[in-house]
């Protein structure tokens, strides 16, 4: 089976939203290989670079450096502003619910539905308090203390990295 240019960007589009490091792929003909911090252009776009003269010819790999930015529509509803909010917690006291793998965050189950939490909120921990999508599999954010949540750091439907703030919680004993 030939990989086809749509396939290699769905690929492309998984692999930046899942918390995989490195993919490898390979067949009799072909190899495909993504890996955090680089991107390996295989064969069939070595040429399609645009870059200068001294770049790999065609049939050659070329790697690029990656900005960690993902380059996907869904990624665009997402600001960098919502992903940088609330990158330290303002005040002693405070914990800091960081996404624990990339993808899209949503505050409810449905969008009709109210948010799991809102600011100002007291959680338990343990409680639901959002959803991250990636790989078409919905997983839930724990709260992972008791507290008040004190802001929600990362917009609805917007694109988090793994490790981006989510939101901040004060503890409380």
């Amino acid at each position: 089976m030939d990989l086809t240019k749509q396939d290699i960007l769905d690929l492309m589009e998984s692999f930046d939203k899942s918390s995989m490091s490195k993919f490898h792929y390979s067949n009799e003909k072909e190899s495909l290989d993504f890996e955090r911090g680089t991107v390996q252009l295989p064969p069939l776009f070595a040429d399609q670079t645009g870059s200068d003269p001294g770049a790999p010819a065609a049939g050659a790999s070329a790697s690029a450096p990656v900005n960690g930015k993902v380059a996907s529509e869904k990624a665009a509803q997402g600001t960098e502003a919502e992903n940088d909010a609330g990158r330290e917690p303002e005040a002693a006291g405070q914990v800091q619910l960081k996404a624990p793998l990339a993808g899209v965050f949503y505050r409810s189950s449905k969008p009709d539905e109210p948010p799991y939490v809102k600011e100002g909120q007291k959680v338990k921990k343990g409680d639901t308090v959002g959803l991250i999508e990636a790989m078409k599999m919905m997983n839930e954010i724990s709260a992972p203390c008791s507290g008040t949540v004190t802001k929600v750091c990362a917009g609805n439907g917007s694109f988090v990295q793994y490790g981006a703030p989510v939101m901040n919680i004060k503890e409380e004993a």
